[in-house]
């Protein structure tokens, strides 16, 4: 699933193709992709794009465009023929079309008056200014769960996904399943410079791609050649040599070394 320096690439990638561009009409390929009516995006113009966690929130002159890549979703932008896995596709006034490219089709399209109508839920930026080791100590010292799920939730934490919880627990020395309300002030500072470490050094490289993601230029992200441990299973810990572990916590396949992560 595309997370938070993926969906960033995306936006960061979309803005000098769209923005100041006005959407003239619209096409629906696969019907679930669509949360609610898009009639009223016609000829509105593209003011800006913004991201919150995993959405990215187009402001248009009225209203906002938001999409969810969700599992495997990417946003193409072309004039090329193209309709093998687009589940809508939008036509701008440059002649373009802006493409919701997802062979899964689980991507989400909704347009609503206010962006927080969608993303109101999410907790915070891990990479804005609202965010600090501070915050997080405070957030996380009324919590009793394991720190894997709590880091997943995307009410504690906007953007966080497998790969990116996975690598900054590794950084902070924190085991997946360790209780979130006995890990100590100096593994949080530890894991507040993780998350907000793994992140930057992801959106340097346009994010981690496994299948099938791919950024607005049609690249591949880059990160997984930096990865310590996530899809690591097997191979020794880049820090001791130990040989990485994969269990399952709450269902999801979780990567550690159990020499620098123990419970």
């Amino acid at each position: 699933m595309p997370e938070l320096p993926e969906v960033e690439s995306v936006r960061r990638g979309l803005e000098p193709l769209v923005v100041g561009r006005k959407i003239i009409d619209y096409e629906v390929f696969w019907r679930n992709s669509v949360e609610r009516d898009l009639e009223k995006i016609k000829n509105r113009e593209i003011k800006s794009i913004h991201r919150r966690g995993k959405y990215l929130g187009f402001k248009l002159s009225v209203g906002y465009l938001i999409i969810h890549l969700r599992m495997a979703g990417t946003i193409g932008v072309g004039t090329e023929e193209m309709k093998k896995y687009v589940t809508v596709k939008f036509n701008l006034d440059d002649g373009n079309e802006m493409r919701l490219i997802d062979y899964r089709k689980f991507g989400k399209v909704w347009f609503v008056d206010k962006f927080e109508d969608v993303v109101g839920h999410l907790g915070p930026e891990p990479l804005s200014k609202k965010f600090n080791v501070k915050i997080l100590k405070k957030m996380i010292s009324t919590k009793k769960g394991m720190m894997k799920p709590l880091l997943l939730n995307q009410r504690f934490i906007a953007g966080l996904g497998n790969i990116y919880v996975d690598e900054s627990l590794f950084r902070a020395g924190i085991h997946p399943t360790e209780k979130a309300n006995v890990v100590d002030s100096r593994r949080i500072e530890k894991l507040y410079n993780g998350i907000v470490n793994v992140l930057t050094e992801s959106l340097e490289v346009g994010g981690t791609t496994f299948i099938s993601f791919v950024g607005t230029d049609g690249k591949h992200g880059e990160y997984r050649k930096k990865l310590k441990v996530f899809n690591r299973k097997g191979e020794p810990c880049t820090i001791c040599g130990t040989e990485i572990k994969k269990i399952f916590v709450c269902q999801r396949g979780t990567h550690f070394c159990p020499s620098c992560q123990k419970n």
